[in-house]
C-alpha cells in the first residue's frame, strides 16, 4: 500500500508563487541598482581622468608666465646695468681726452719747436736758382696772433713791365750796379723801402761776361698790407755790348691771408 502524498492547497501554492516572484523582482532591482552604481563610478572616474590633463596644462602655463615675468625683470636690470656702463665709458673717454690734452701742453717746448721747424722746411742753397728768390722769412713760424682761417702762402709768378729807365740801351756797367739802382729807385716809391716796406734784399745769379746773361732778384718783406706781406721781383739781365739792361721781369706775391685758385692773394 503506497503512502499517501500530502495534499497542497491552491492558496498555499499561490502564495509561494507570489513570494518567489517578489524575490526575483527584488533581486533584479538590486542588480540594476548595483549596475547603475558601477556605471556612475566609471563615469566619475572618466571625468576625473579628463580633468587631470587640463589641470596639468594650467599649472604649466602658470609656471611659464611666472618664468617670463622673472626673465623680464632680469632683462630690465641688465639694461639698466648697460646704461650705467655706457655712461662710465663715456666719462672715461672724456677724462682720457683731457689728460691727453694736458700731456701735450706739458711736452718739452723744444720738441714742439723742432717739429714746427721741420714742417717749415729748410732754405734753398745759396747761389742757386731756387735760392735766388728764396725768402728766409717764410721759414719763420707764423705769428701767434694770426687770425683764424688765415693761411699764408706764395702766389704765382706773373710777367710785369720792364721798369722804366732799365730797358735796352741803359748801359749799366754790371748787374749789381743795375740792381742797386733799381732798389734805390724803389726807396722813394710809395711801396718802397722807407715807405711801406720793412726790408729789401738784393741778389745776383749767374753773372757771365762771356754770354752776357745774369739774373737779379729784388725781394721785399713786411709790406703794410693785410693781404700781401711781401713780394719777389725777378729780373732777367742782358749785356748788349754797351752795358747791362733788363730784358724781362716777373713778380710774385707772398700772401698773408691766403692764396686764391688763380695764384693771387685773398
Amino acid at each position: 500500500m503506497r503512502p499517501s502524498r500530502p495534499v497542497t492547497s491552491p492558496g498555499v501554492v499561490l502564495v509561494a508563487a507570489l513570494v518567489i516572484a517578489l524575490g526575483v523582482t527584488v533581486l533584479a532591482a538590486c542588480a540594476e541598482e548595483a549596475g547603475e552604481d558601477d556605471r556612475g563610478e566609471e563615469t566619475a572616474a572618466e571625468n576625473e581622468q579628463d580633468e587631470d590633463p587640463q589641470a596639468e596644462l594650467e599649472t604649466e602655463l602658470d609656471d611659464a608666465e611666472s618664468r617670463i615675468a622673472q626673465l623680464e625683470a632680469e632683462l630690465e636690470e641688465a639694461e639698466a646695468r648697460i646704461t650705467d656702463l655706457e655712461g662710465a665709458r663715456d666719462a672715461a673717454e672724456d677724462r682720457a681726452a683731457e689728460l691727453e690734452a694736458e700731456l701735450q701742453a706739458t711736452e718739452d717746448p723744444g720738441d714742439a719747436d723742432a717739429e714746427e721747424e721741420a714742417a717749415l722746411g729748410e732754405p734753398a742753397p745759396l747761389r742757386s736758382e731756387e735760392g735766388l728768390v728764396d725768402q728766409l722769412r717764410t721759414y719763420f713760424p707764423p705769428p701767434d696772433d694770426l687770425p683764424e682761417g688765415w693761411e699764408p702762402g706764395v702766389g704765382d709768378w706773373r710777367e710785369i713791365d720792364v721798369p722804366e729807365g732799365f730797358g735796352e740801351g741803359t748801359g749799366f756797367e754790371a748787374p749789381g750796379q743795375l740792381l742797386t739802382a733799381y732798389a734805390e729807385q724803389q726807396v722813394g716809391a710809395e711801396f718802397g723801402l722807407g715807405g711801406d716796406v720793412w726790408e729789401t734784399t738784393l741778389r745776383v745769379l749767374d753773372e757771365d761776361p762771356e754770354t752776357g746773361e745774369a739774373t737779379g732778384a729784388h725781394l721785399e718783406w713786411g709790406l703794410a698790407d693785410d693781404a700781401v706781406v711781401g713780394s719777389d721781383t725777378r729780373l732777367e739781365l742782358r749785356d748788349d755790348g754797351d752795358g747791362w739792361y733788363v730784358e724781362s721781369a716777373e713778380q710774385r706775391p707772398h700772401c698773408r691771408r691766403g692764396v686764391t685758385d688763380d695764384g693771387t692773394c685773398t
